[in-house]
């Protein structure tokens, strides 16, 4: 009986064992098929996985797209997560998790997913944040969590989302902010801050929120401010302001605004430019102020912008420019975006390179010819924007990373070229050369 013993206590911990993993979900026969399922997704070499079409997850789906090594995984068709799939998602290292249909979630999920590895953690369809799931989220640990399904905030609610240690605290979706929301918010010690969905705030929310400690303040949402409101947000710290939702301004209020010491000052959406506004404009203390570069402008106005060398104008919505249209802008000595634009000539590729601006986007060019690659990289600007090119052969990845200048986006490329373009950016600084 004795000799026995040993025996039957083993049987009894492994059927105890077998019951905990039954209950829990993490089954002998569930991982092997997640750990399958992983393997698959991986060998495909994806960098974005989209799941939007599933509105519910098995286990082993869950314990595979945790070990994704790929960028992105989105699931915006997902409307109800367990604790166990909560615990294998968080697991998941890339850059972004979104979870967009999820209007509810207990406690006991979201305090898994506070734990997620990723970079950005988007929770958008969330209606409802408690105080208790609040303090969750706010623990997570990477660089951005997005919230913008919420249009109102709970009671202490933004206080400790104000807590949160990464760098973007996007709450777009909310339509309603107290004054004692406005002053938790501002306490964000992150570097930006987006409350765009606001279409109206009181003169005390705007003196709240122009104390706020990050570095952007997006209240693009904002229809119409007050002069005292002007003046509050005026006198924002950070380095960024955007407001490009505001219309039909007055040069009395622009010119309160103007005092705003930031970098860059964000007005797209003005409809008209008179030669007051133009002159409000130009005495902005900002670095650059960005406008839209449709607006019926006369020649006149254009020229009070150009002298101030502050202001950067938007063309995103032109599909095709012209050789002269293209020398008036580049009167501009601030920033141009033509973002719009899908191809260009070579003479216009060389016009840039002359260009003394210090920012150049045109993120919507898909593809550049070798030639165009090696003279787009000599224009002498800071910052050379091409966030729409497709990935391209070698030379091409080569020459752009001639530029000399403090920043170049170059695209969603896949890993290789990425590697080849970093790399050669990097032998380029340390004059080790290239020949091609």
């Amino acid at each position: 009986m004795r000799a026995l013993l040993p025996r039957n206590l083993l049987l009894l911990v492994c059927s105890l064992v077998l019951i905990f993993q039954t209950i829990t979900g993490a089954s002998s026969v569930e991982k092997p098929a997640g750990v399958r399922l992983r393997n698959q997704l991986n060998r495909s070499m994806l960098l974005t996985l989209e799941w939007n079409e599933k509105s519910f997850l098995t286990d082993p789906e869950a314990l595979a797209l945790g070990g994704f090594n790929g960028l992105r995984i989105y699931l915006n068709g997902l409307t109800d997560l367990s604790p166990l799939q909560a615990k294998y998602l968080a697991a998941f290292e890339g850059e972004e998790l979104q979870l967009g249909s999820l209007k509810h979630l207990r406690s006991n999920p979201m305090e898994e997913l506070s734990k997620s590895r990723c970079d950005l953690l988007a929770l958008n369809g969330l209606k409802r944040l408690s105080l208790r799931q609040a303090r969750f989220v706010k623990s997570f640990k990477g660089s951005e969590l997005s919230l913008r399904g919420l249009e109102k905030l709970e009671s202490e609610v933004s206080g400790a989302l104000a807590g949160f240690g990464g760098e973007t605290l996007d709450l777009g979706g909310l339509q309603k902010l107290s004054e004692v929301d406005a002053f938790a918010l501002a306490k964000f010690r992150g570097t930006t801050l987006r409350l765009d969905g606001l279409e109206s705030i009181t003169d005390i929310q705007a003196e709240r929120l122009a104390t706020s400690q990050c570095r952007r303040l997006d209240l693009s949402g904002l229809k119409v401010i007050t002069p005292d409101q002007a003046r509050a947000l005026g006198g924002f710290g950070g380095s960024i302001l955007r407001l490009d939702g505001l219309t039909d301004e007055t040069a009395f209020r622009l010119r309160a605004l103007g005092k705003f010491k930031g970098r860059y000052l964000y007005l797209t959406g003005l409809n008209l430019i008179d030669k007051e506004i133009a002159r409000a404009l130009s005495d902005s203390r900002a670095e650059l102020v960005w406008i839209n570069g449709q607006l019926p402008i006369r020649d006149s106005y254009a020229l009070i912008l150009a002298e101030s060398g502050g202001i950067g104008l938007l063309f995103d919505g032109l599909s095709e420019i012209s050789d002269f249209q293209l020398r008036r802008a580049l009167e501009w000595r601030g920033g141009l975006a033509f973002d719009g634009l899908r191809t260009l000539t070579d003479s216009q590729v060389t016009a840039f390179t002359n260009w003394s601006g210090h920012t150049l986007s045109l993120r919507g060019l898909d593809s550049l010819t070798l030639a165009q690659a090696k003279t787009l990289a000599r224009f002498e600007g800071q910052y050379l924007i091409l966030g729409g090119l497709e990935s391209t052969d070698w030379e091409t990845v080569v020459a752009l990373s001639e530029f000399k200048g403090e920043g170049i986006n170059v695209g969603d490329w896949n890993r290789d070229s990425q590697r080849t373009f970093y790399q050669a950016r990097y032998d380029n600084q340390n004059n080790n050369r290239y020949d091609y």
